[in-house]
Formats: structure tokens, C-alpha cells, sequence
């Protein structure tokens, strides 16, 4: 369940990542979402991942191992069209290097990369996810 004051804490997540260098297991895609996750809801579902890795190669590993889409869809149920975001959803955009987690913020989404926070029109993503 989204909290009151939702928006200013996301806000203050996105915010503080803005000049956050990347970095696996601290700074990156997923942790982001999660970090803005945690944010609306109070709850945490990266918990049990924080601290389990430090390399891409790692985070691969932990990622394939868990499937991150299985983990989404159990979380947060069945994903929708993005087109169909609302402010404060998890987003996947996906191209040639892999997968990445970002947040909806309306027409546009945030994206943690390596080289840091990128914004992006949601019709560019691929999946979404409700959190309510």
C-alpha cells in the first residue's frame, strides 16, 4: 500500500541518485527500484539482495538465479503495458546490453545506468509494473 506522503519521498530518492556515481550491489538499476520501492511502500523487497553482490558478473549470477521477472510478477503480479504506468511504478526497458529497472514518473522514467541517473519516455519501455 502506497504511503500519504509518497511523492516527496520518491522524490527524495531520485533526488539523492542524481549524483550518486553507479555502482554494483549500492547504485544500480534494480537497486534503484527498489530504493524508490521502498520509498512509496515502507517495504523492501530488495532486503534479502543488498549486500549479496559487488560485480556485474555477481549481480548476472544473483539475477539469473532469482529471475528478476518471476520475482516482479510475484511481488507486484502481472506486468502491464507501460503505456498503462502510473507515477510511481516499476518500469523495464530492455535493448542489446540486457534489462534494466527504472521507475515511472509519468510520461518519462528514471533509469539508474553506469553512467549514472538517465530519464527516458515510458512508451520506450517494455514492461510495468503496479505498486499500489
Amino acid at each position: 500500500m502506497r504511503r500519504t506522503d509518497w511523492m516527496i519521498r520518491l522524490f527524495d530518492v531520485i533526488e539523492s541518485t542524481h549524483n550518486k556515481p553507479f555502482e554494483w550491489g549500492v547504485n544500480d538499476c534494480c537497486l534503484f527500484a527498489a530504493n524508490c520501492v521502498e520509498a512509496i511502500t515502507d517495504v523492501d523487497y530488495a532486503a534479502k539482495y543488498r549486500g549479496k553482490y559487488s560485480s556485474e558478473k555477481g549481480a548476472y549470477k544473483l539475477l539469473k538465479k532469482s529471475d528478476i521477472r518471476k520475482k516482479l510478477n510475484e511481488w507486484f503480479g502481472e506486468p502491464k503495458h507501460p503505456l498503462t504506468a502510473k507515477r510511481g511504478d516499476v518500469v523495464m526497458y530492455s535493448d542489446d546490453g540486457g534489462e534494466y529497472l527504472g521507475i515511472c514518473l509519468g510520461t518519462n522514467c528514471a533509469f539508474v545506468t553506469k553512467d549514472g541517473l538517465h530519464y527516458m519516455y515510458v512508451n520506450k519501455c517494455s514492461s510495468a509494473w503496479s505498486i499500489d
